[in-house]
């Protein structure tokens, strides 16, 4: 019994004054700071997390399914089995390359079986003609028919209605294929497509043993099902898993990058949200100094003091946590359903983890950056209740940026997902705090050997900067964070979107032809003419196979790495160049300049790793009978998503222009114009077109609507900013308060007081703006080139921006503050202070 009256001793008086604090109207700001902070943080992370799915689930429109496990063996039936059991949709395909007939013509083609259901994600397109108008498939092939490429028919001669040989069976050609989700690889390296129906595949008798052939289970569902599939699956030597994220190499670059500025949108926020928290816990707590005095006067201990506070903040913080998920919640649901006409599909449901994991880490930022003014609290002395002058000793500001730190680094795996992202972001902030900090105090001290030497109102709104000393430093650092972290991400968003204009203009290229002979370039050329279209640039391509590198033989079991082992079973599309592409960016050694040795190659650095080839390697290549070996000179970075003719290895003319070669070349072809490729292939009959046009659209599709999410998200993350702003100018509203009243019963007038605070206004923000401009010139560089890998341009008018935002912001929601201020009576302003 003695124990519970100790324990309601001790819980009952922090438990009054959480219900008496609710009407105080300090209380209330801090209780709106963390609702806010909290709104805009679940907002965000429900939204990115909906956004995120929804672009992971259009990517998949891509891959065919959600999931894709592919192997050389028949797949087990456990795998499919299993997907049953999470509620998963599956379908089955197989595709092999086999030689098909048309009377006396025999032609190398991809052969893909399908069974219903295919493609669990995304469409195909099929047109009854060659080059016709596409229409969306209904079904997969029927018995006895199949579905080929317009190239097939050009090259074979055939039209639809004609029947081909496969195997040892026979099959109408009923469609053209124009477009297949999931056909990945080099678009420039495989056969025509031919696709059947799955149970025909038999009757061809083309599957035996020794046979090559690739079997593909597709998976389709709720992403968490995915995920517990993808968890408890166990492949077998060879088996390869598919997702969204790396089936594609056209879009794998664009999903990535849209991911990861979200994910720095989402760590920024919830620094934003944090660095309002502190402030306005700052201001919390000196408001109760007088009754932590009153409470050590009667005997309570330091630790009872500190009970006491974190207690109180922690059942506000559950409160106005709970308050903030569900406004929150509101808000993401009114920006997704805005959204979804924007981007024309659905974004899926938000997930109770998500909600969850929100409350949780804003549980953790908001003990993470109010607990040190909190602490600071257990060192007021009982003297202060005779002497309101006595106070504890100021927190150290590396206690302050520690526990920031640590809350930040906390939470980073929750927002960002991204180490690399979360350590450069905090890097940038430690840097612009400490300029923020050494730049505030200098003016602090040049402040104060200014006496007499401004006018009346520089020297009395100075003054008051010189005489709030580290509250000023607090007000400078805080605001300069905050708008430094608006500025960098303005920047990086808008160097984002400016990157995908770039990469993929309204004029990209959606026709490449191929298999162009020397003798038909100048036949081609004036054909373009012809037409009122662009000559083409013409790509040579020498087809090789790498046999060697560093004089020691190559083949499939020298790597255990499963691509590294197809690509050595091939042959390269090898070109020469003496000009590095405008898309290509070297990133290791040097480009030719033509004066040196011309045994030389440049390598793709994705390839590169993969094959284990390091810059000065000697590599062969066997062309036709011949071989043909060079220095590896350089190691390129190749921009895949730009849709541009592209090669793994290049090397200068001198060196493979003796060797047997074709062309290759890309266009743009606009919808009204496609009956010009009908004429083309009439023309050239050995040349082969390979339609993008769809392909194009997916990924169009794809990259705006991740630039309509940043925009959204974006804004989110400025309400934080902003947020920040008003707690920064509301930590010093008591100040003012007593300030204005005190000059107004020295008769000064409502119109020279607002002009004194104008200057101390005009002053903190011009600081806090220019040293936040000025960095974040460099932390946007940093972003945008080490992060998501993008072309980073300097503008000097960034700094304007972040002068101009400090300024305006701080003198617009300072005046407001100063407004009220003004209003109050000041002998009772006077009378409460003494």
């Amino acid at each position: 019994m003695g124990q519970l009256n100790r324990f309601k001793t001790r819980l009952v008086p922090p438990l009054r004054a959480f219900r008496r604090d609710i009407a105080d109207r300090h209380f209330m700001v801090i209780g709106a700071a963390i609702v806010i902070a909290v709104a805009s943080v679940t907002a965000v992370d429900m939204f990115t997390d909906r956004v995120r799915s929804a672009l992971a689930r259009q990517s998949s429109a891509l891959l065919a399914a959600d999931l894709a496990v592919i192997s050389n063996d028949p797949l087990p039936s456990v795998y499919r089995q299993r997907a049953a059991g999470l509620a998963l949709k599956s379908t089955q395909m197989l595709s092999m390359r086999s030689v098909i007939t048309f009377g006396d013509t025999l032609q190398l083609t991809e052969l893909k079986a399908i069974e219903a259901g295919y493609p669990l994600r995304g469409e195909v397109l099929l047109a009854a003609q060659p080059f016709a108008k596409p229409h969306r498939s209904v079904g997969i092939p029927e018995r006895g028919t199949v579905w080929v490429e317009n190239r097939l028919l050009a090259l074979i001669g055939a039209a639809t209605g004609d029947r081909i040989g496969i195997g040892a069976a026979e099959f109408e050609i009923t469609q053209v294929l124009v477009f297949e989700p999931d056909r990945g690889g080099d678009l420039f390296n495989i056969a025509p497509r031919v696709m059947l129906n799955h149970a025909d595949i038999d009757d061809t008798g083309l599957i035996a043993p020794g046979s090559r052939v690739r079997y593909t289970l597709l998976i389709a569902g709720e992403q968490a099902s995915i995920e517990q599939f993808r968890d408890g699956l166990e492949p077998r030597l060879g088996d390869r898993v598919l997702s969204p994220a790396n089936a594609r190499p056209e879009i794998r670059t664009a999903l990535a990058r849209a991911t990861h500025y979200l994910g720095l949108a989402s760590f920024t926020t919830i620094i934003l949200a944090g660095i309002a928290i502190a402030l306005a816990a700052r201001s919390f707590g000196a408001q109760h100094k007088d009754t932590v005095a009153l409470l050590r006067t009667l005997g309570a201990t330091r630790q009872y003091v500190l009970f006491y506070f974190l207690l109180e903040i922690l059942l506000l913080g559950i409160a106005t946590a709970s308050i903030g998920l569900v406004i929150g919640a509101i808000c993401q649901e009114i920006i997704a359903t805005s959204m979804s006409g924007w981007t024309q599909s659905d974004l899926p449901p938000p997930s109770t983890t998500t909600a969850i994991r929100a409350a949780l880490m804003a549980l953790v930022a908001l003990t993470g950056f109010a607990l040190p003014p909190l602490m600071n609290l257990r060192n007021v002395p009982p003297l202060r209740v005779l002497r309101g002058d006595a106070d504890a000793k100021p927190i150290s500001r590396s206690t302050v940026v520690i526990y920031a730190l640590t809350a930040s680094v906390f939470v980073a795996p929750w927002r960002g997902g991204d180490w690399n992202l979360t350590l450069w972001s905090l890097l940038g902030l430690c840097v612009c705090l400490s300029l923020l900090v050494l730049s505030a105090l200098a003016t602090t001290r040049l402040i104060a050997q200014m006496h007499g030497r401004p006018g009346l109102l520089w020297r009395f709104g100075v003054a008051n900067i010189a005489r709030r000393g580290l509250l000023t430093v607090v007000q400078i650092a805080a605001l300069g964070l905050g708008l430094m972290a608006l500025l960098v991400l303005g920047i990086v968003r808008n160097d984002l979107l400016d990157s995908w204009i770039t990469s993929l203009p309204p004029d990209a290229p959606n026709q490449f032809l191929i298999n162009i002979q020397p003798a038909d370039v100048a036949a081609l050329s004036r054909f373009f003419a012809q037409h009122a279209l662009p000559r083409p640039t013409f790509f040579p391509m020498v087809r090789g196979r790498l046999t060697s590198i560093n004089g020691t033989a190559l083949s499939s079991n020298t790597y255990a790495d499963p691509r590294a082992r197809r690509l050595v079973e091939r042959e390269f599309n090898l070109s020469w160049s003496d000009q590095l592409k405008s898309h290509n960016r070297i990133v290791a050694g040097k480009w030719w300049d033509g004066t040196g040795d011309v045994a030389q190659f440049s390598v793709e650095e994705g390839i590169a790793e993969t094959l284990g080839i390091r810059l000065g390697d000697a590599l062969t290549y066997r062309v036709a009978d011949r071989e043909v070996s060079g220095i590896v000179a350089n190691l390129r970075a190749v921009q895949w998503d730009s849709m541009q003719v592209n090669f793994f290895v290049e090397a200068p003319k001198a060196l493979l222009e003796g060797y047997p070669a074709t062309f290759i070349t890309s266009f743009r072809l606009e919808a009204a114009n496609r009956s010009m490729l009908r004429d083309l292939v009439k023309t050239f009959p050995n040349i082969t077109v390979i339609d993008v046009a769809a392909l194009l659209d997916h990924i169009r599709a794809i990259m705006d609507r991740s630039a309509a999410t940043i925009e959204f998200v974006f804004i989110f993350t400025l309400l934080a900013g902003v947020l920040v702003l008003v707690a920064a100018i509301q930590a010093t509203q008591d100040e003012r308060v007593f300030e204005s009243a005190l000059l107004k019963a020295l008769g000064a007038s409502r119109r020279l007081t607002m002009r004194i605070m104008a200057v101390e206004f005009l002053t903190i923000g011009f600081i806090s703006g220019a040293v936040a401009g000025s960095v974040a010139l460099f932390a946007g560089w940093i972003v945008a080139t080490r992060v998501l890998e993008i072309d980073y341009a300097f503008n000097p008018w960034v700094l304007v921006a972040g002068i101009v935002a400090g300024i305006g912001g701080v003198s617009l929601i300072g005046s407001i503050a100063v407004y009220n201020a003004l209003r109050r009576p000041a002998a009772i302003v006077l009378r409460y202070r003494n």
